[in-house]
């Protein structure tokens, strides 16, 4: 098939779930089809590895949209537009013009579309539209709501007002939605939804259990991501101390890029490390005896737990990390939702190391069996056959 690809950031380096997503399904898919690929990037430090996706993709264009750029069609546009702040953001000439071209000058068999943010632009293609989602942003906006603090809880209870009639109108206007999991899908209203769970590379994210530290807790991902700072703030107000009580030497590590101000500042108390970007993730992840994902907001599934899983790693999180991941608690992984109940898990894995030991093994299992990105790719496979074979009946 050719297939022509939209993305709001560049899809590699992979520093965000989206950025993620999109470079394993280019990967994947890249090796039977040839894609297209247009995507936004805010600094050239962003394209210096650009050519380890030209081995995949046909052609690469790109479009700069500096921050400055995006804040100010915000600024400019959203007291007279009802959309969604994020689509304002990404509103460019630029790169509806160089979509336009391309559907001019080509033929594609199937245009996907990274987030919600990109659906305007698929609409400029005569070809099968498919918006890979990933969750609903409606109910991502809804628990950010319901968490935040104000001004932010306003900005984002502007953003529900727009968001929500705005994703299920652009539900309607394409071929097929993916989402990551089953509460995601009931949000969108339509039956055009596909669940595609994310996947993990397991070669890379493979368990190496001689660099485990006793009592080390590690948490992952980006953390400037909201979602992922009011985590590591809640698990280190709330749950370290109690779990301190018990293990005096206990550690809390949290990795990953771009830590927030207030996460640098928790490198001021006893036994907390805040690593910034780290080389090697999984073997950041080797380093600890257990990982948590305490989730208080966000949506769809957590690549992190399915990272920390590959790796073996006895993991603790909440309902809503949990999500939609296929796991069995108790046997793959431990639930706790309260700070009590999520430190005396933590505190359960430290000091029974055969426990922590089956749940690694059995947290791996899952992963190989349900999680690959290879599994994910054949499933939106299937999804484009099956809209090519709705517009061309044999």
């Amino acid at each position: 098939m050719r297939l022509l690809y939209l993305t709001p950031r560049f899809p590699h380096p992979a520093a965000k779930g989206d950025q993620l997503s999109a470079f394993h399904r280019l990967v994947q898919l890249g090796r039977r089809h040839e894609i297209t690929l247009v995507s936004f990037y805010e600094g050239e430090a962003e394209l210096a590895h650009a050519d380890e996706l030209r081995g995949v993709c046909e052609s690469i264009e790109t479009v700069r949209l500096p921050h400055w750029r995006g804040v100010a069609n915000v600024a400019l546009r959203a007291p007279f537009s009802s959309e969604p702040l994020q689509i304002l953001y990404y509103r460019s000439a630029a790169f509806a013009g160089l979509v336009g071209e391309l559907a001019q000058r080509r033929k594609f068999d199937i245009v996907h579309g990274f987030m919600l943010r990109m659906a305007p632009y698929l609409q400029q293609v005569d070809a099968p539209r498919v918006l890979d989602a990933i969750d609903s942003m409606e109910l991502r906006m809804r628990r950010n709501v319901e968490v935040e603090r104000p001004p932010r809880r306003w900005l984002y209870r502007e953003e529900l007002r727009r968001v929500a009639p705005s994703e299920r109108a652009a539900a309607r206007s394409v071929d097929a939605v993916l989402v990551a999991s089953e509460h995601d899908k009931t949000s969108f209203g339509t039956e055009n939804v596909e669940v595609v769970p994310n996947g993990v590379d397991s070669d890379a994210f493979a368990p190496d259990l001689a660099a485990r530290r006793p009592g080390a807790i590690v948490f992952s991902g980006t953390m400037s991501y909201p979602p992922n700072v009011r985590a590591a703030r809640w698990f280190a107000d709330e749950c370290f101390p109690l779990v301190q009580q018990s293990v005096p030497d206990a550690m809390f590590v949290i990795a990953g890029a771009a830590p927030a101000r207030e996460l640098r500042e928790l490198v001021e108390r006893p036994a907390i490390v805040v690593t910034g970007f780290v080389q090697s993730m999984p073997e950041t992840l080797n380093r600890a005896t257990v990982a948590v994902a305490p989730m208080r907001s966000g949506a769809g599934i957590q690549n992190k737990i399915l990272e920390a899983m590959a790796c073996g790693l006895p993991l603790v999180t909440t309902t809503l990390g949990l999500g939609g991941i296929s796991a069995a608690r108790g046997r793959d992984l431990l639930v706790a939702d309260s700070a009590r109940e999520f430190a005396d898990a933590v505190v359960l894995v430290l000091r029974d190391p055969e426990r922590a030991h089956k749940l690694g093994e059995n947290a791996r299992a899952r992963v190989l069996a349900e999680y690959s990105w290879e599994h994910t790719a054949e499933a939106i496979e299937r999804v484009y056959v099956r809209l090519g074979r709705r517009l061309h009946p044999i």
